[in-house]
């Protein structure tokens, strides 16, 4: 199990990281991106369904997935 999967997030945005005490305050695209990331999804379908849900473009969204993707393993949440 990675850090991503202990990460406890609620829908208003609201994520804690239990193994550093950290918390995090995050938009509705970024709770999606986890979720999706989560179930395992790559950069392309998540760009894919923000594209969809959010009315962006799929390069801007894709632009966005590969970027937050880094923050997170930036962070150590992800590797």
């Amino acid at each position: 199990m990675n850090r991503l999967d202990m990460l406890a997030l609620n829908e208003k945005g609201f994520a804690f990281d239990p193994m550093s005490g950290e918390s995090f305050s995050l938009n509705e695209s970024a709770v999606k991106m986890i979720t999706l990331i989560r179930k395992e999804e790559d950069a392309k379908s998540i760009a894919t369904r923000l594209s969809e849900d959010f009315d962006v473009s799929f390069n801007d969204a894709y632009t966005d997935a590969l970027e937050f993707m880094e923050k997170l393993k930036h962070h150590g949440l992800m590797d």
